[in-house]
């Protein structure tokens, strides 16, 4: 077996067999990637690129692979498969990426990591494609076993949002998880003055888009604090909370701390926010970030949410821990990572934050529960199940709080959707204490 090349290449092949393969998320493994850290900027994108394309469309490569691979596909070793998947994305997808430089580094690699017969195999089957490209058929919508497979999402979930929301809305949400998601920006000071690299984004006040190929870092109003990247659907559970001037409020499972700044510069310096967060290496992160924006009245408390104490707030903001479902397009290996068997012990999670939360809250204070699912059972079901056990709390209408009518539902909560409001899926509401 040939040395292998810490290519740009050779790297994504890595990377996609461990995270395939593995127990990590390929946040972490770039991460910790030491060939990925010394890379230039324009080979990290490439990677990128390479990475997040195949991960968004996976068994849809698949497709096209087995076309030309009759027998045996699917008991190829994974890094095979995944040498034949980045090539494949590159030449399907990246036009600005010469075929031979594709084909020539996949067979490369193929003979690093394999053999000489198996490079062979890879060059046989990338010259065919190359002679005809072929493409597979948009799926019948009445065979979800298709569908599942062309717009590369395991066939659970597919179902999961079938059931739930019906058919109707079931393409367009698995064509919005495969976009490549924009960054949004929130700006903390209303009185700065906005570039114009920085697009407002329609219907939510304060969100700016960031214009392809803008530094975000020197940008002087992110050097000056005044900017954080966050979604703009996450605002809207930070705009259920209504915080004011001198509140005390406690934001639970904090990290990476966007709703916490946002609250601490709506509480001013009179007011404080408790930031709880029970990894270390993620307080850490919300401090980095309070450094930054020079925050001061914020308190991190590394806790579990379910055991931490403390003295009734004006105001409790659980973002739960949650499927995540709602992030796909930004965590594209979260698709095949999450299992449908991790959602009861999810739910068990949520509603033991919850109880825990609801303590936590003076009487005549108010309660913001919200997730990143669209999971009906992480969502309207806890809500329904939590207000059984806890008759002192009400929902109040987000309707009455000044939320946009497009992200409000016929209970009065907030749901966003990735196909219809082009954010992230989000849930919120808000409950009072009586």
């Amino acid at each position: 077996m040939a040395k292998e090349k810490k290519t740009v290449r050779a790297v994504a092949v890595q990377l996609l067999t461990q995270n395939e393969t593995g127990g990590q998320y390929i946040d972490h493994l770039l991460e910790k990637n030491e060939a990925f850290a010394h890379f230039s900027k324009k080979d990290k994108a490439l990677l990128l690129e390479i990475v997040y394309g195949v991960l968004r469309n996976r068994t849809y490569l698949d497709l096209i692979l087995q076309h030309y691979i009759k027998k045996g596909y699917r008991s190829f070793p994974v890094v095979l498969k995944q040498i034949l998947r980045t090539a494949i994305y590159q030449l399907a997808f990246l036009q600005r990426v010469p075929a031979y430089a594709a084909v020539s580094e996949a067979v490369e690699i193929a003979r690093s990591k394999l053999d000489s017969r198996r490079a062979a195999f890879v060059n046989a089957v990338l010259r065919n494609y190359e002679r005809e490209r072929w493409q597979p058929d948009p799926p019948d919508p009445h065979h979800l076993e298709q569908v599942a497979d062309y717009y590369s999402h395991p066939l659970w979930l597919v179902k999961l949002f079938a059931d739930q929301f019906g058919r109707q809305e079931l393409i367009p949400w698995l064509q919005a998880n495969n976009r490549v998601p924009e960054i949004t920006v929130r700006l903390l000071a209303a009185d700065a003055s906005v570039p114009q690299t920085l697009a407002p984004l329609p219907g939510f006040s304060g969100y700016f888009r960031l214009q392809p190929g803008t530094d975000l870092e020197a940008l002087e109003l992110w050097k000056e604090g005044k900017l954080i990247v966050q979604d703009a659907s996450a605002g809207l559970a930070v705009d259920l909370v209504r915080a004011e001037a001198g509140e005390r409020i406690i934001d639970l499972c904090a990290a990476p701390g966007g709703k916490t700044m946002i609250l601490a510069r709506q509480v001013g310096p009179e007011g404080v926010v408790e930031a709880v967060e029970r990894s270390p290496a993620r307080c850490n992160k919300i401090r980095q970030n309070l450094r930054r924006l020079q925050l001061t009245n914020v308190v991190v408390e590394c806790a579990d949410a379910r055991q931490y104490g403390g003295q009734p707030a004006d105001a409790v903001l659980v973002d739960a821990p949650c499927s995540g479902l709602g992030v796909l397009a930004r965590r594209a290996d979260l698709r095949w990572k999450r299992k449908p068997e991790d959602i009861p012990e999810l739910v068990r999670l949520q509603l033991e934050i919850l109880e825990q939360a609801a303590a936590l809250v003076r009487p005549g204070g108010r309660l913001v529960y919200s997730t990143c699912t669209i999971n009906r059972e992480e969502n309207e079901e806890i809500l329904e199940r939590f207000l059984q056990r806890h008759q002192s709390f009400r929902v109040t209408p987000a309707e009455t709080l000044g939320i946009d009518a497009a992200f409000i539902t016929p209970e009065g909560f907030v749901r966003t959707f990735p196909h219809r409001h082009h954010v992230d899926g989000t849930f919120a509401v808000r409950l009072e204490k009586k």
